[in-house]
């Protein structure tokens, strides 16, 4: 990872008009009208389409992937943000022990 590529990712880590900020942002406060506007608008956001991409390969190769699994379960499963950031924090804490 050269220079350019750690300046993409610290600006889509905290500028609010990145496409990925605000995908995170909407998601975590407004889940159900972020995937129908993806959907409708057909709105370009990587983490959308690789959060299923890569846990059907996650599935079919058996790799334990907590995060990404957490992250289809908001996208997909329309499970709530906070419950899936205990279940980070839960996970953290039972690999830490």
């Amino acid at each position: 990872m050269g220079p350019a590529g750690l300046g993409d990712l610290i600006l889509t880590l905290t500028n609010p008009l990145s496409r990925n900020f605000q995908f995170g942002k909407n998601l975590y406060f407004n889940a159900q009208n972020l995937r129908k506007d993806i959907k409708e608008r057909r709105i370009t956001v990587e983490g959308f389409d690789n959060s299923w991409a890569l846990s059907k390969l996650g599935k079919k190769y058996k790799l334990d992937l907590p995060m990404i699994n957490e992250i289809y379960k908001v996208i997909y499963k329309k499970t709530s943000p906070e419950k899936i950031t205990k279940n980070l924090i839960e996970l953290t804490k039972n690999k830490i022990d």
